[in-house]
């Protein structure tokens, strides 16, 4: 992991008449963390970006990525994966450190030249909502379609 922190005179396409400090930070790896969260079980797998194959022995730790609160160690086996008992909250695709006691997992995994990181709320991708679709708390899963016949358009 490493800081960055950029000087420029242009920022966001603005000429400013002042030096703008712009701070982020930046994971160089070689390593993709993924993960699977479920009721009874989850998973944990980790493959190389170069190649796409497993990594076998990676130190992974699951955390409350809020507090640092351990959950769950191990490392993955020769195929890469991780198996991970019922020793995890139940799941949630919305937690925050603010409010609440749902609270985004932080899954970690470490080799001896290489680290990565992945959040559970990173897993969001295309979502319903980004095309108007009702989802969340208020969805209603009915159907409602319409049979057309011969005799109806008579």
């Amino acid at each position: 992991m490493f800081g960055i922190t950029g000087r420029k005179g242009r920022v966001g396409g603005f000429i400013s008449e002042q030096t703008r400090f712009v701070a982020a930070g930046a994971l160089v790896t070689d390593m993709a963390v993924h993960f699977q969260w479920g009721r009874g079980s989850s998973l944990v797998w980790v493959t190389r970006l170069a190649d796409a194959k497993p990594v076998a022995g990676a130190k992974i730790a699951i955390t409350d990525s809020c507090t640092g609160r351990l959950f769950w160690q191990g490392a993955t086996d020769a195929s890469g994966r991780a198996a991970v008992k019922d020793v995890l909250p139940p799941p949630t695709s919305y937690g925050n450190c603010q409010y609440g006691t749902d609270r985004p997992l932080m899954i970690s995994a470490r080799t001896a030249d290489d680290y990565s990181f992945a959040l559970s709320t990173w897993g969001n991708g295309i979502q319903g909502s980004d095309f108007s679709m009702p989802e969340g708390w208020g969805f209603d899963r009915t159907a409602i379609h319409t049979v057309f016949d011969r005799t109806l358009l008579r």
